[in-house]
């Protein structure tokens, strides 16, 4: 599995990845496209793992729990993960930045 980082018409870094096919039903979709509302490199890469991890975790537990437990993980992550606007401060190489916390 890959994540592609890339640069959105109004020069903001997103990210991309393909859900897995055994996880596409918890999802109801098949690719996660997200802005991460900085034009800073580093700083969406700090972004990128930030919601990447978490949905490795519920790839990596699929097959250890049920399919209720599943799906209860997969609600928070897009609840939590990549649904969430809140203005933030992130301080990189000692330059600090505001955006929105994905």
């Amino acid at each position: 599995m890959s994540v592609n980082l890339s640069i959105n018409k109004n020069d903001y870094y997103c990210l991309r990845f393909r859900i897995h096919m055994k996880l596409i039903p918890f999802f109801k979709k098949s690719s996660i496209t997200k802005s991460l509302y900085t034009k800073n490199r580093r700083l969406a890469k700090l972004k990128l793992d930030k919601i990447y991890y978490p949905y490795l975790q519920i790839w990596n537990t699929l097959f250890i729990i049920t399919q209720e437990q599943t799906q209860e993980l997969v609600d928070k992550f897009i609840r939590e993960e990549l649904q969430q606007n809140i203005v933030t401060t992130f301080t990189v190489d000692r330059i600090r930045y505001k955006s929105l916390s994905v």
